[in-house]
């Protein structure tokens, strides 16, 4: 959820900065014309913004251009006709740039996945994750795990700099352990799929600490799952080269978290650890606020990740009716889940299982 632009050090951003420039002397012209105001600081650099005021500025000239005076060597309807065909121009260039900017997008996506794959540590993977994102054309993004229902945040990178990367970073940790349930991203969690916000700016439904460090007006989000369950999330706000994000940026995100997930539980299972991701990232966090030095719970090696997400929650005391909630499955599917643990485990009450769950914990 961040957004303050920047432009890519590729020619996209340059190609960009060089329409937008033409774009508000245009509407100069055409203000100038329509007897308006007009500030450059006005308008947003992302095409939606831009587009729209062109879309002014067409109608404008088509509609009152014909109507306007001729005093002395200004022909009004000339110069209307002239900058109605710069505007038209204008519109197509943009779409064109962003088009051409969102076919080099997808082309990174595989050449990205191709370098996660080349990742062998859990720590390596969640540090490149971001920086992998922003590659593919953004202008920053933060990585976090989700523990249960806590939002843990991880990594960050941004093309400002290490420095903002940090900010991002101390931002999104403020306050450990959030409840995604107070936040858009809740609804990521719930239907496990990508999620586009606008209008940002005034909502409590996102994170105050990441809105006052980035500035945003809108985001992007979507879910990394493992196995079969939602282990971590990353955020976006910005395309580098329209300095929004719109259902496109969304789907290229969708396509991306899903390699990754599956590049992290073939790192899971490499492992052979049994706690799912998003509980390890808890501990460690909990344990210490540098590394993530998470500890294997060998009496449960058996256990897949749903099943270990549910003997966490059977330890933290929670009923099924309750551990259906908390990853909005049917209390009869928690139920079949426990049974199943406990079956795993050899025991046969919540208390046992509680047991070899903390005595896992301590390692």
């Amino acid at each position: 959820m961040m957004s303050r632009m920047t432009s890519p050090a590729d020619g996209s951003g340059d190609a960009w900065q060089f329409l937008t420039d033409r774009v508000h002397r245009v509407l100069q012209i055409v203000s100038g014309l329509a007897r308006k105001r007009y500030s450059p600081g006005d308008l947003g650099s992302d095409l939606p913004s831009l587009d729209a005021a062109l879309i002014w500025a067409e109608n404008f000239l088509r509609t009152h251009g014909p109507q306007l005076p001729r005093t002395g060597v200004l022909d009004g309807p000339q110069v209307a006709r002239d900058v109605l065909l710069e505007v038209v121009d204008l519109r197509g260039r943009l779409v064109t740039t962003a088009m051409a900017s969102r076919h080099e997008m997808m082309h990174r996506v595989d050449q990205s996945l191709q370098r996660l794959r080349a990742v062998d540590t859990l720590q390596d993977f969640i540090h490149k994750v971001p920086q992998e994102i922003v590659s593919l054309g953004y202008v920053r993004s933060l990585f976090s795990w989700a523990d249960g229902l806590h939002w843990v945040a991880q990594s960050a990178h941004s093309v400002q700099g290490e420095d903002e990367s940090r900010r991002l970073v101390e931002a999104g940790r403020q306050q450990p352990f959030r409840d995604l349930r107070d936040y858009f991203e809740y609804e990521m969690i719930r239907e496990r799929h990508s999620i586009l916000r606008h209008g940002i700016r005034k909502s409590r439904r996102v994170h105050p600490e990441l809105l006052r460090a980035t500035e945003a007006e809108a985001f992007v989000a979507s879910p990394l799952i493992a196995g079969d369950a939602v282990v971590g999330f990353v955020n976006i706000d910005a395309n580098a080269t329209t300095g929004s994000v719109d259902d496109f940026d969304r789907g290229l995100l969708s396509i991306h978290t899903a390699g990754a997930g599956i590049i992290l539980e073939r790192l899971h299972r490499a492992r052979h650890r049994a706690t799912p991701p998003e509980h390890t990232a808890f501990q460690a966090e909990r344990r210490s606020r540098g590394g993530f030095a998470a500890r294997e719970m060998a009496p449960v090696d058996q256990l897949t990740v749903r099943e270990s997400e549910i003997l966490h929650w059977v330890a933290a005391g929670l009923t099924n009716a309750e551990i259906g909630r908390e990853l909005t499955i049917t209390e009869g599917t928690a139920k079949t889940h426990v049974r199943n643990v406990f079956r795993k485990l050899g025991v046969s009450n919540r208390t046992q299982a509680a047991a070899l769950y903390r005595r896992g914990e301590r390692g």
